[in-house]
């Protein structure tokens, strides 16, 4: 079976880098993105299959951000989990209205972090299922 590939979604180098890491070392593909615009074109390429977005909320902060993200979801039946700062609060509720498989912790441990994306893939999978 191929590797699942999680699409990341963040415009800061330093925490992108040590998610692919993580990711990278617990057997996932990954690929990047450093806006919601360039997330789109990734998610509209036919030779990629994206099992998860992987999204920095604060990337959600505009109308034009909201709008993108929103487009990938409409477009595509790819489950997205938000990644998260403590002072997120009001983004957080800004955002509620996309639909998502819930928040991360940028600060949470590897074991966290890896625990959110495996539930969420294993969730989405059987929802996907039923729908058969």
């Amino acid at each position: 079976m191929k590797n699942q590939t999680i699409l990341i979604v963040d415009d800061n180098p330093i925490y992108d880098k040590e998610t692919t890491r993580v990711l990278l070392g617990a057997g996932f593909d990954t690929l990047h993105s450093s806006t919601c615009d360039q997330a789109i074109k990734v998610t509209r390429k036919q030779d990629c299959k994206i099992n998860l977005i992987l999204l920095d909320i604060n990337l959600c902060n505009g109308i034009n951000e909201t709008q993108a993200v929103q487009k990938i979801l409409n477009e595509n039946d790819i489950p997205l989990m938000f990644i998260i700062s403590d002072f997120d609060n009001e983004i957080i509720v800004n955002s509620n209205h996309i639909s998502s498989f819930g928040y991360v912790n940028r600060n949470s441990s590897e074991a966290i972090l890896l625990a959110s994306i495996k539930t969420v893939l294993k969730l989405h999978s059987e929802i996907a299922q039923n729908k058969l």
